[in-house]
């Protein structure tokens, strides 16, 4: 395989779907050593890529997925907002996204400046907040935490008075409620 490489390349370079399948074989072949070149890749297509915007929500998710193999937690992090900026991306592919992220920021062991939390936080939450009538109440409970992160208890409190609305009995809703009404 190491010797048809360059020539994949050099396709690739020609053809931007090509950087794909190849980032799938990178995947297949001695996959601890070209977990990296299979990032890369898929980051060439993506610079490549036309305004195709579903094959750009693939790669994302690819990129993402390899990311999460990998624990390249802000590399997952940054893949996931950019499919959740997409135009044309499903709410429900949204919704999956911002709670991918909310997990990975309270996950411990993975440590992040609170500025780029924030950041990464606001886009996720505007993209979110303009399409909020397409969720559910577990989607609001999502949106909500995001609201929580930049402080805006106000926001984050409609947000779960919306989920409840929809469904009074969520779980997530009712205990988000709590911890808010406990912390004024």
């Amino acid at each position: 395989i190491e010797t048809h490489l360059p020539m994949l390349e050099f396709i690739s370079q020609k053809y931007p779907p090509a950087w794909l399948l190849l980032a799938k074989l990178y995947q297949e072949v001695d996959v601890p050593r070209n977990m990296d070149k299979a990032k890369d890749a898929v980051r060439r297509y993506i610079e490549a890529a036309p305004k195709d915007y579903s094959g750009l929500q693939s790669a994302w998710g690819q990129l993402a997925s390899i990311c999460q193999i990998t624990e390249d937690t802000e590399g997952e992090i940054h893949a996931r907002v950019e499919i959740c900026q997409l135009p044309g991306v499903s709410f429900a592919v949204v919704s999956d996204g911002v709670n991918r992220v909310n997990q990975l920021f309270l996950t411990r062991y993975f440590v992040v400046d609170s500025d780029v939390k924030r950041v990464i936080s606001q886009k996720l939450a505007q993209v979110m907040h303009s399409r909020i009538r397409e969720g559910d109440a577990t989607d609001c409970s999502r949106l909500a935490w995001l609201f929580v992160r930049l402080q805006q208890r106000t926001r984050a409190s409609e947000a779960v008075d919306m989920g409840l609305l929809i469904d009074p009995d969520n779980a997530y809703c009712k205990r988000l409620a709590q911890q808010l009404s406990a912390d004024s």
